[in-house]
Order: C-alpha cells, then sequence, then structure tokens
C-alpha cells in the first residue's frame, strides 16, 4: 500500500465505486464524489484494480483502511492520493460534527 499526505503524518491508499448518487462525471473515466458521514458511519468504496483515488477532507475527521490492515486518520484539509487499492473502507470519527470529504475516482 502505498501512503501520501499533504500536511505531515502519514496517509493511507483504498479505492471503491458504490455510490452514484449526488457525483459528477468530468470525463468518460474520472468521478468526483462529495459526501458526509456521521460519527461512526461507513461507506465501503469499491473499484477496478489499476485505479487511483484521491482523497480531501474538507472537515472532520476520516479513516481509511481496507481488507488487509487497519488505516490511517485523516483530519481537517488533509488530502491522500491512494493506488493499487480495490477496496476502501472510509469511517466519520469526528464528535462534533459530520465528516465532509471529496474522494475522485481516477484512471
Amino acid at each position: 500500500m502505498k501512503l501520501t499526505r499533504s500536511q505531515g503524518g502519514c496517509c493511507r491508499s483504498h479505492p471503491a465505486k458504490q455510490w452514484r448518487t449526488q457525483s459528477l462525471n468530468y470525463t468518460k473515466d474520472m468521478t468526483v464524489y462529495l459526501s458526509k458521514l456521521k460519527q461512526g458511519s461507513t461507506i465501503t468504496f469499491e473499484q477496478e484494480k489499476g485505479r487511483r483515488v484521491f482523497l480531501f477532507v474538507i472537515e472532520g475527521r476520516l479513516n481509511l483502511s481496507n481488507e488487509i490492515e487497519d488505516g490511517a486518520v485523516l483530519y481537517k484539509r488533509d488530502s491522500a492520493r491512494i493506488v493499487n487499492e480495490t477496496k476502501l473502507k472510509l469511517e466519520g470519527e469526528h464528535e462534533a460534527t459530520e465528516t465532509f470529504f471529496m474522494l475522485i475516482d481516477l484512471p
């Protein structure tokens, strides 16, 4: 798993593809998702092998994990570039507010 983080600390890699409502397609191969998760709520994002994910936390705190290992926590304004993953679990972890994030599915 390749990890990258824009603001100090570590980051994670993971992908997915199940939420099509509220999505906007820019090209044939790129989809942008905006989502909110309450504390303890999870989403599993799956995608085909060879695709990439860019993840940006707008508000709150997001826990990332894959099928094999526990994930990393991303905080407000953190981002992650995720490669070589076919399944990603995203969990909201902020007590006071919903976690608001953007996920971009890329070729």
